[in-house]
């Protein structure tokens, strides 16, 4: 008795004399679509943390300038670790 191989396994779906190539999609630029795509995510994601910087940047430097318009009338002012030093 001769036993049948698995369908999966048998010799006619990995036939290299098939002309017809194995299509997975209907999509004939689906390389440069996902090239595409790839670029879209890369140029969202420097624009999402270009972002973040300036955010960040700007809150900073929004709390340094009410820091030193604070500190010119008063004198003591906290330095960057909140310990209060007298300006001299």
């Amino acid at each position: 008795m001769a036993a049948t191989p698995p369908p999966l396994l048998s010799s006619s779906m990995a036939s290299p004399d098939d002309p017809r190539p194995l299509l997975l999609s209907h999509d004939r630029n689906f390389a440069l679509h996902g090239e595409i795509m790839m670029l879209v995510f890369l140029l969202l994601f420097a624009a999402f943390l270009s972002f973040l910087l300036l955010l960040f940047y700007t809150r900073l430097s929004r709390g340094n300038a009410s820091r030193q318009d604070s500190s010119s009338s008063d004198p003591v002012s906290p330095d960057k670790f909140g310990f209060v030093q007298r300006k001299s």
